[in-house]
């Protein structure tokens, strides 16, 4: 498989397709997300890319189609607290999901921080997360990481 065309001057592609890369977001057992550009329509995006080492070998077929699944099971959410799903594909192999980029801090980072929450937005974070998590049971989308 050929991979992504990679930078020589950074660890990440210069492009997904018709996407300009332009940082790394994050990383997960599954896949690295990247912030992109979208110039054809001047908005910034979400790429989540499935990790090299896992398209290959015996498992790679597996993982690449619960990778699709996961684009189409997404994409099929439509609530306010799911980022959106804009496109899938694949780019020399290696499938992507194009989601809605969502500036802000990442309440991981938040909870790992010193800072605490008083009580009422606490529940508010959780009511929101409780709602998101039974509409795409709605949908039939079981998150993996929950």
């Amino acid at each position: 498989m050929a991979p992504i065309k990679m930078s020589n001057t950074r660890n990440f592609p210069e492009k997904i397709d018709k996407y300009d890369i332009t940082s790394i977001l994050g990383q997960g057992a599954m896949g690295v997300v990247y912030k992109g550009y979208d110039k054809h329509i001047d908005r910034e995006v979400a790429i989540k890319v499935l990790h090299p080492h896992l398209r290959q070998g015996d498992m790679g077929d597996d993982l690449i189609i619960r990778f699709n699944q996961e684009a189409k099971a997404a994409a099929r959410c439509f609530h306010p607290n799911i980022v959106t799903v804009f496109d899938f594909g694949s780019d020399n192999d290696a499938p992507y999901i194009v989601m809605e980029y969502v500036q802000g801090v990442e309440l991981k980072a938040r909870l790992k921080s010193n800072k605490s929450f008083s009580l009422n937005p606490s529940i508010e974070i959780v009511l929101q997360i409780l709602d998101a998590l039974s509409y795409a049971h709605d949908q039939g989308v079981v998150h993996r990481d929950i």
